[in-house]
């Protein structure tokens, strides 16, 4: 995973200045890669940097802070989901990181749809050991009324491959 940081006296001058800088848990780190991107610029007395470009790394924008960066890293190295599906629950809980990360934990993985879930939920469910197999109580079952009722209880998030489900807190 990397960003480029571009530095921002010299791409408003009209030059390309950056260098790609490998993304980490360690903030400070990348911020003196940061840095020296500064003190390299061909603009004198620059200050500023820019995020102007992601590789295997979800898209934050330009402007977020190094810290978060670093947090989303850790993040997505201690998770078996996929970058993606990462950054979408962060997107969805960004005001509240460790909701984030609680999702990330407890969650019921990526589905092609709600209703998928809700019917392989409610399957288990009916599969009881005291009623056979439970293929006789399936006729008498709404499965699509079961799914929005369920959906109350679960953040369910869309994502590249369908959708990322994590229960309600």
């Amino acid at each position: 995973m990397k960003i480029y940081i571009a530095c921002l006296a010299a791409y408003n001058s009209g030059y390309l200045h950056g260098k790609w800088i490998y993304v980490s848990g360690d903030s400070e780190e990348m911020e003196k890669e940061a840095q020296k991107v500064i003190k390299t610029s061909p603009v004198p007395d620059a200050e500023e940097w820019a995020i102007h470009d992601y590789d295997e790394f979800p898209n934050m924008g330009e402007y977020v802070s190094l810290e978060k960066i670093a947090i989303i890293a850790d993040i997505i190295e201690s998770s078996d989901l996929d970058a993606a599906v990462v950054k979408a629950v962060i997107d969805e809980f960004s005001s509240d990181m460790d909701a984030a990360q609680r999702a990330l934990e407890d969650n019921r993985g990526v589905w092609d749809s709600f209703q998928d879930y809700a019917d392989d939920f409610a399957d288990e469910m009916m599969a009881c050991h005291n009623c056979g197999n439970g293929e006789w109580i399936k006729q008498y079952f709404d499965y699509e009324k079961y799914a929005r009722t369920l959906e109350y209880d679960y953040t369910v998030i869309h994502v590249p491959k369908g959708v990322f489900i994590a229960p309600n807190y």
